[in-house]
């Protein structure tokens, strides 16, 4: 079951709210590289290289303050999904809750193959970048690595990509390059060498097969990160 308030239809949607207790949807004991995927799509991610401590690992305590998190070691930690090929057709979304500390370089979220598409921080601003005829890059104009929480969505229709952070627009519309790079792989913290630094961390990340429009990018900032769509201590964070 994906996020209760978040718009449907994802390709993919990993929760570390979920994964964290080892829920039946989950990062589960005994099966610790698996991250469940909960749009029921069943594109499950692989956690590669994790050391499964809070600072390679799963980490918080489900609070707003401490939320449950996946944690980037720098190095080799990344989380490998399947081949979803989201981008070739230029309609698609790349939506994630994440936390950055300072580091003014490059840093990947999520990304395919060859930078077919990639939502990452450059330069300590969120950045959209898209590779084909030519490579077209958008990025927010202020800075976003304070190691707070965030809500990042790299939207394309087709025509035009959009960038948005906290629910404001911040690039675009900018037009796609043509003949977008095809796809050989789907992957978070990891993408053409580029890697998720040290101590950065994703609570939330989806994949849309679609553009979501500027209401659904509302639609689900408002929705928030924390995961309510359990029992009452069924993911240890009531």
């Amino acid at each position: 079951m994906s996020q209760p308030g978040v718009v449907p239809g994802m390709s993919v949607e990993l929760h570390a709210a979920r994964a964290h207790l080892g829920v039946s949807q989950g990062h589960n004991p005994g099966s610790e590289t698996q991250f469940f995927d909960t749009s029921g799509s069943t594109n499950h991610g692989t956690l590669k290289t994790f050391a499964f401590t809070t600072a390679s690992g799963y980490a918080g305590a489900g609070t707003s303050g401490d939320p449950y998190r996946l944690v980037f070691d720098g190095g080799s930690d990344y989380v490998a999904l399947p081949d979803l090929g989201a981008c070739e057709d230029g309609v698609y979304a790349y939506e994630c809750w994440a936390k950055h500390p300072s580091y003014a370089g490059n840093s990947v979220f999520m990304g395919e193959g060859a930078n077919s598409g990639r939502l990452d921080i450059e330069s300590r601003r969120v950045r959209f970048q898209v590779a084909g005829t030519s490579t077209v890059t958008i990025n927010s104009a202020d800075f976003t690595d304070d190691d707070a929480v965030h809500h990042m969505v790299a939207v394309a229709d087709g025509t035009n990509m959009r960038l948005y952070v906290d629910d404001v627009l911040k690039a675009g519309p900018t037009a796609l390059p043509a003949n977008i790079v095809a796809s050989s792989s789907t992957n978070l913290g990891y993408v053409n060498g580029g890697r998720l630094k040290a101590a950065a961390s994703i609570l939330a990340a989806r994949i849309y097969p679609f553009a979501l429009s500027a209401p659904q990018v509302a639609q689900n900032y408002a929705a928030g990160y924390l995961w309510r769509g359990d029992p009452p201590g069924a993911c240890g964070f009531w």
